[in-house]
């Protein structure tokens, strides 16, 4: 499901509330093998997360990572590769200890070191095993607009509209551009100025992920380029897999056959009722 997981687990005396940085163990698994664990701030952590470009971050409880939903879009949408949340101890819509998971599938024991934790809950990730909490809609906005106020006056003020109007006309064309090469369906909405476009505001119909390679962010002196993904109303947890279900108890026969020119199979129940006769 993902190649690249990073695992993550509070230590022991740190808490997300905290106007410090809280530190976290953690264990990036790469195609199933731990490339690189440590302990590090939560800045550091995120900074391992965009230099490997991890596709799923796996925490036992995610609101370790920021106290609130707001806290936690901020986080993801500072990362540039916007991986997955995974809270790897909610299956379906019933949460489990992390420790009785990793008994379960002969990942660890009853108690688990913070670096053990960690591990656990990137394999649990890996393997499948937890819940997506979904922060954003499958839609992405980008904003093209001036990149500051002009300060000055008199003629220098006009030619400074005209050209930073011209820029983001430039700009807008060449996102609009861009996004019909891929093929990918937005609607556009512009404000005009004497001179042109002061701003742009494109909702595209794909998730940021999507955008990469296509359209890049951009802070210039005159112009900005800013690619954000569209916040969702009600962030819901999506389970990873389906659900465990229990397996059907298997149902025995008895098998009689009687070879020859004609072949005869008689097939019976373990009470001895005919279940096929032919």
């Amino acid at each position: 499901m993902f190649r690249k997981v990073l695992g993550l687990d509070l230590l022991p005396g740190e808490s997300p509330l905290s106007t410090r940085d809280p530190r976290f163990a953690y264990a990036l698994l790469v195609d199933g093998l731990v490339r690189e664990r440590g302990e590090a701030k939560l800045s550091e952590v995120l900074e391992i997360a965009r230099r490997a470009c991890v596709e799923a971050i796996a925490i036992d409880n995610v609101y370790e990572l920021a106290p609130s939903v707001d806290g936690l879009r901020e986080l993801l949408g500072a990362l540039g590769c916007m991986p997955k949340l995974v809270q790897v101890t909610m299956i379906g819509d019933k949460t489990y200890p992390l420790s009785s998971l990793a008994a379960s599938l002969g990942l660890g024991g009853e108690k688990l070191s913070p670096q053990q934790a960690a591990e656990v809950s990137a394999r649990l990730a890996y393997m499948g095993i937890g819940s997506e909490l979904v922060l954003f809609e499958k839609e992405t906005k980008i904003i093209v607009s001036k990149g500051r106020s002009p300060a000055q006056g008199g003629m220098s003020l006009e030619r400074y509209k005209r050209n930073v109007e011209s820029l983001v006309t430039s700009k807008t064309r060449e996102v609009r551009e861009a996004l019909e090469r891929r093929g990918l369906d937005y609607d556009l909405f512009v404000t005009r100025g004497r001179f042109g476009i002061e701003r742009s505001v494109f909702v595209v119909y794909a998730p940021r992920d999507k955008l990469y390679g296509v359209v890049k962010p951009l802070h210039d002196h005159d112009i900005q380029v800013r690619v954000e993904p569209i916040a969702r109303q009600d962030p819901v947890f999506i389970p990873l897999s389906s659900p465990w279900r229990r397996r059907t108890p298997p149902r025995y026969l008895i098998v009689g056959v009687d070879p020859g020119v004609s072949t005869g199979v008689a097939a019976l129940s373990l009470r001895g009722e005919i279940k096929l006769l032919m």
